[in-house]
């Protein structure tokens, strides 16, 4: 046992030493120091442990109390318990509002030492138990305060009671505004929004559940903010459950998914403007179709490596980009005279022109400078002129240029100065530079095609997938319908025909067998609408299976015995083979238990009366694999070669089949089940010689 270390203080050193004795005697783990004063503990404890402080109440100088407080003053987590020669209910009283654990008096004998003993234990596990919760308040507050991501903790009844820093930077808000104060169940935010049913699933089922909202906290009205923010969140809240089973806290996660939503938003419009129709009057805007980022990239480092200046335009010349490598003349003079602009934009509209011959390279309409453009269009409608130039050669003089100034109210001098700057280029070369900007605006064109039809496959795609999850929900809703709706009524039926059929001796012959048809004829109609919910969920991968080990040969001869009973009310003998040897399977009872019996139940639809039916399981390997093979053998009529490659297609039924219930659905759900299980059906028959359906599982290994 751990040593426990205890300080006996007490002025009377007899009392010391007696109480030393007892304590030692009845509980040797203790480790006892003994002290006559409160000021040698004090001293002792700066280089000792001590667990548990046994204190006298009177003592001169310093008495218990004093020492408690000194104890508690200094930081210490001691229990103190006191053992006085006196006591009443007031000093009882103020021991315990001090903060001592507990309280006993010097009885003669010390006949309450075991009770001593007891308190002494029970103190240190309540300070070992209060150690580890503050210590896991620490883990806790750091884990909570350290996070990078926005968390807030609540009460059982949605009020803040925690925050950590994150979740303050992010929504611009401070601890001592928010906490015990802000309740999330009476957000009206969080109503308006309509996710407030969602919140209360967190306090009232204990579920965790996640949504997206437009968070203003501008709108929390009973709560005064320094600073208001306004953020889209995607908010995570799953509750902390207590030993009793109820909700104490709820833990909330923000993440900021506002830039996000902003870029989700964007690509909508995008995609909404990409599906138009090209041929509308709106059109279709450039910047919708290319990130213009690296269109004014592509532009900047195109000027750069051709030495011309570049612009892309609407096609009425309106700017769209910011001009690349501009000359001073036209930047600074021409374009900021009103005439001189209207002229560039008319020129630009012109010299961008959609051609399919090659590009426009003449004199630009405003300063005469040598232009070239090529339009950049997407399913034959013009969206942009890509427009180059602003380098002069031989034609354009100092003299063109004077006159161009007076004509649009420029200083001369300064015209001439800004047209003495201009690159110089040949006609050639400058016609090389046009070729490629033909190119790549042709290129251009491409693209934007093909950024359509990928926005309308998208969009068709999204379409799609929406009617798919609307066909998925009311495939669900069919089938609760058909569970619940189709079912229950079913049972009730039945159920009334077997308590009417219970009274046998009140009806007559008539009666009875009308009755007993009924009867029959609802359980075959419940056993149907079973198979068609089993096939959809089965074919719509709503299958999950619970697996279990299983001894199949006690639970082969289970399966069978009602089928023995509906076998003799048909005339037909049921025999069965099982080894006794077989090995376990891990299956799913509630499937297989449906894929045996479909099988059994077919067996006993087709035997003609007298027929033999025979379930035999045994041993055997596929694929090298030890496995188990259970087979079904009948007398029947047996399945032709042709039919043998439809059995198994959905709603397909023999022509042999009339007057047999049925759904065509029975096999379907066998080969579906056994093959979920990694297994297989097989089928071996011949007309006339009846047929016989193997199920073929592997086996456990041994």
């Amino acid at each position: 046992m751990v040593s426990i270390n205890i300080a006996i203080v007490d002025d009377e050193r007899s009392v010391s030493v007696l109480l030393s004795r007892f304590l030692s005697r009845e509980a040797p783990h203790l480790s006892i120091a003994s002290f006559e004063s409160g000021q040698d503990l004090l001293e002792f404890l700066k280089t000792n442990e001590v667990d548990c402080i046994l204190s006298d109440y009177q003592m001169p100088v310093m008495s218990g109390l004093d020492l408690l407080a000194a104890i508690k003053e200094q930081g210490y987590d001691i229990p103190v318990i006191f053992i006085t020669g006196q006591g009443n209910e007031d000093l009882a009283r103020d021991v315990f509002r001090s903060g001592a654990f507990d309280y006993f008096t010097k009885d003669i004998g010390f006949a309450h030492l075991p009770r001593i003993i007891n308190s002494i234990e029970q103190a240190i596990k309540r300070r070992a138990a209060e150690r580890s919760r503050l210590e896991a308040e620490d883990f806790l507050n750091i884990i909570v305060n350290e996070n990078p991501y926005s968390i807030w903790i609540s009460d059982d009844e949605g009020t803040l009671v925690r925050i950590n820093r994150a979740c303050c930077d992010l929504l611009r808000i401070k601890e001592e505004e928010v906490v015990g104060k802000y309740n999330i169940l009476r957000d009206e935010v969080i109503e308006e929004q309509g996710v407030m049913p969602l919140v209360k699933k967190v306090f009232e089922n204990g579920e965790a559940v996640r949504f997206d909202i437009k968070y203003d906290s501008s709108r929390l009205g009973n709560i005064s903010l320094e600073k208001k923010t306004c953020v889209m969140l995607n908010v995570t809240i799953f509750p902390i459950v207590g030993s009793n089973g109820r909700v104490t806290n709820a833990v909330i996660q923000h993440t900021d998914i506002s830039e996000r939503k902003r870029v989700e938003e964007a690509l909508e419009k995008r995609l909404v403007a990409l599906t138009r129709p090209l041929d509308t009057a709106a059109g279709i805007a450039f910047e919708e179709l290319f990130n213009m980022e690296d269109i004014q990239r592509l532009q900047d480092e195109f000027a750069l490596a051709t030495g011309v200046a570049s612009l892309i335009t609407r096609p009425d010349g309106t700017p769209i980009t910011a001009p690349s490598s501009f000359c001073r003349i036209c930047k600074d003079i021409i374009r900021k005279t009103e005439k001189g602009r209207a002229n560039c934009r008319r020129s630009d509209a012109i010299i961008g022109r959609l051609s399919t011959q090659g590009p426009v390279v003449e004199p630009c309409l405003s300063g005469g400078l040598w232009d070239a453009g090529a339009g950049i269009s997407v399913g034959g409608q013009h969206i942009a002129n890509w427009l180059v130039g602003q380098v002069r050669d031989a034609t354009q003089t100092e003299e063109k240029m004077r006159a161009y100034a007076r004509d649009i109210g420029a200083d001369e001098d300064a015209v001439v100065e800004a047209f003495l700057e201009v690159p110089a280029m040949s006609r050639e070369r400058f016609g090389q530079v046009a070729q490629a900007l033909f190119t790549l605006a042709n290129q251009l064109s491409a693209t934007a095609y093909q950024n359509v039809q990928q926005a309308r496959f998208i969009s068709e795609s999204k379409r799609a997938e929406e009617a798919l999850r609307m066909h998925e929900k009311r495939r669900a809703e069919l089938y609760s319908m058909i569970s619940h709706d189709f079912k229950s009524p079913i049972s009730i039926i039945v159920g009334y025909a077997k308590l009417i059929m219970s009274d046998k001796d009140k009806l007559d012959a008539d009666t009875f067998e009308m009755v007993s048809a009924i009867e029959g004829s609802c359980a075959r109609l419940y056993s149907m609408v079973e198979d068609a919910v089993a096939s959809f969920k089965l074919e719509d991968g709503f299958i999950s299976l619970n697996k279990i080990h299983l001894d199949i040969a006690g639970y082969i001869n289970e399966i069978v015995v009602p089928f023995k009973v509906l076998a003799r009310q048909k005339g037909l003998t049921l025999e069965s083979g099982i080894s006794t040897d077989l090995p376990k399977l891990e299956i799913d009872r509630r499937y297989m238990d449906r894929a045996v019996s479909n099988l059994l139940q077919n067996a006993i639809n087709y035997a003609p009366a007298g027929g033999v039916i025979t379930v035999t399981a045994r041993r055997g390997k596929s694929e090298s694999v030890p496995a188990v093979i259970i087979s079904v053998k009948d007398t029947g009529p047996g399945i032709s070669i042709e039919e043998q490659g439809r059995i198994f297609e959905k709603y397909y039924r023999s022509p042999k089949t009339s007057g047999i219930a049925g759904t065509g659905l029975g096999l379907v759900i066998a080969r579906t089940v056994v093959e979920a299980h990694g297994g297989r059906v097989e089928v071996q028959s011949e007309e006339g010689k009846g047929s016989t359906f193997r199920i073929i599982l592997p086996a456990l290994n041994e």
